[in-house]
């Protein structure tokens, strides 16, 4: 008898090592099943470009350059304001009808206060400067949508790949399994076990293939793309502390310079403007006299502005102080973020490693138990067991290792670096 259940033993341990290829290997060679489809004509620079292309950024980028366009039409403008034209005509011939005839012809030139001029042509550079940055700003944040999206869906694969691989060696051992109960040479206990750890299997399987199918349209409605590029392995950047050139931080000490531009603009425009009126005069005391022609100059100045100028110059004031505090809530925001990103990365090779070495150990102990198995000294169930754990330790060793490139990529992300 002693002998006989050893046979059958030797013979479930033979088909059991037959359908567990992805526990035979070393784990340092191979930390992920299966290698994901990729599009080896595409770049990351490029895939960011496109995606920049398909959101819709240009409606902002557009309104950046109007305001461009319309603060340096400001900045080359002579005068303070709009200039307006004036006329006037009067008559006597409705009451005495003498011929008497007064007209007025001209315009009223709003002259620029003291530093008005150049004040709006600092809002126009500022402008400029805003545009220039919000831009780059903008890819950098399609950039990161793009990584995100990356990198999750080959979390998404490697977990389904693991799955898949894990369903083939279950259905595998379930059917040995049958065809030995079948044949008398195993208690019918052992199939219900099989079946059990096959339903369990396919029940990650369909877990796992409808969250690679919402990756997958997740990345495929971002970029227009079904497959991710190659070359989506980033270098860590070598950047260790947040510059003034980071897009982000650029554009808001872009926009800081705009409202301080605007600022002093206004306190330069002030209430009002001086308007120097230019004009022609046409009149007559008599129809029996002939017309005087005679030039017209006009200067009028306004006073007591402050109360006027006060609430304008205010609510810029506010935009400044407000947008000084954005720069620097967000400098201390993006260098925390930086800093928090370098301690993930340092993390995840720890980690890595770790995942690495417990995924090699489990890879032993499975092949020690399979000896057991077949010596007699475990149960069917002992077995799948190991198994089951030898597989989420592979399965942490892999995900481990793409986790360590997305927080890599997180890390170029959180200092600014572009693809």
């Amino acid at each position: 008898m002693r002998t006989k259940t050893l046979g059958i033993a030797l013979l479930i341990s033979s088909l059991l090592g037959a359908t567990l290829p992805a526990f035979a290997g070393p784990v340092m060679g191979k930390p992920e099943p299966g290698q994901p489809e990729v599009d080896r004509s595409l770049t990351l620079s490029q895939l960011v470009e496109e995606t920049y292309a398909r959101l819709p950024n240009n409606i902002t980028v557009e309104a950046l350059a109007t305001q461009t366009k319309a603060l340096q039409r400001l900045g080359r403008g002579w005068f303070g304001n709009a200039p307006s034209a004036y006329g006037s005509y009067r008559s006597d011939q409705p009451y005495k009808d003498t011929g008497t005839v007064e007209g007025e012809l001209g315009v009223d030139l709003p002259l620029p206060n003291w530093g008005q001029r150049s004040a709006a042509k600092q809002m126009a550079n500022e402008a400029a400067q805003v545009q220039t940055a919000r831009t780059r700003a903008l890819r950098l944040n399609v950039a990161g949508l793009v990584r995100e999206a990356i990198w999750n869906l080959r979390l998404a694969q490697n977990r389904f790949h693991f799955a898949e691989d894990s369903l083939e060696a279950s259905q595998k051992l379930f059917d040995s399994v049958q065809k030995r109960v079948a044949k008398g040479d195993l208690a019918r206990s052992n199939q219900l076990l099989a079946k059990t750890d096959l339903l369990q299997k396919k029940g990650e399987y369909t877990r796992s293939e409808a969250i690679l199918k919402q990756a997958e349209a997740t990345f495929e409605n971002l970029t227009g793309r079904k497959l991710p590029p190659a070359g989506a392995r980033e270098t860590q950047s070598t950047i260790d502390r947040i510059t003034p050139e980071h897009p982000l931080l650029a554009t808001a000490r872009a926009q800081l310079g705009l409202d301080t531009a605007r600022l002093k603009w206004t306190r330069a425009k002030g209430a009002g403007n001086a308007v120097l009126g230019l004009g022609i005069r046409r009149d007559r005391a008599d129809r029996q006299l002939p017309y005087d022609n005679s030039a017209l100059i006009t200067l009028s100045i306004p006073f007591a502005t402050g109360a006027y100028s006060a609430p304008g110059i205010a609510e810029a004031n506010m935009a400044r102080s407000e947008a000084a505090v954005h720069y620097r809530h967000l400098e201390h925001t993006l260098e925390l973020g930086l800093i928090h990103a370098r301690q993930t990365v340092t993390a995840d090779r720890a980690e890595l490693d770790a995942a690495r070495e417990r995924a090699q150990l489990a890879t032993e102990y499975l092949d020690m138990n399979r000896k057991a198995f077949s010596a007699g000294e475990i149960d069917l169930f002992t077995l799948l067991r190991i198994q089951s754990e030898t597989q989420a330790a592979r399965l942490e060793a892999g995900q481990r290792a793409i986790l360590l490139r997305r927080d890599t990529a997180r890390y170029n992300q959180a200092s600014g670096v572009l693809p």
